[in-house]
């Protein structure tokens, strides 16, 4: 796996909006396991992205992406810089909501009893079988 931790300053007053432009149309991104935008808690104008794909090469051709083009020509000009970035090796994670399989089907993840549709199930248990959890959201093959 490959994760990213990206620290990004929006101009002036534009955080939310930046916010909005990073999250929108991003909902299923071909082997990203996980996209979470936060607020940084000391900088009003400051924002978090933390990423988990399922390895680089999936992470550079999603930057390729319509979508994910589109985000970046909109959000560019209220970027006013880039803080700290870290590459990061992910070992381990929870997923708790909704995960739709490729075949369409959608399984009910509840993290905290550690169950999928019910049954006692650990993150470990879905990466090591026949496929991993992929796509923002969770999308299991």
């Amino acid at each position: 796996m490959y994760g990213l931790i990206t620290k990004i300053k929006a101009t002036t007053g534009h955080r939310d909006e930046l916010i909005s432009i990073l999250t929108e149309g991003t909902a299923r991104i071909p082997g990203c396991l996980s996209y979470v935008v936060a607020k940084d808690q000391n900088d009003a104008d400051a924002i978090w992205i933390t990423e988990v794909w399922v390895n680089q090469d999936s992470h550079r051709a999603s930057l390729l992406l319509p979508a994910v083009q589109q985000a970046i020509a909109l959000g560019r000009p209220i970027i006013a810089g880039f803080g700290e970035r870290f590459e990061t090796i992910p070992v381990s994670g929870l997923v708790d909501g909704p995960l739709r399989t490729a075949s369409g089907s959608d399984l009910d993840v509840d993290a905290s009893a550690q169950t999928v549709d019910g049954v006692k199930i650990t993150v470990q248990d879905l990466t090591a079988g026949a496929g991993i959890i992929q796509g923002l959201g969770g999308v299991l093959p």
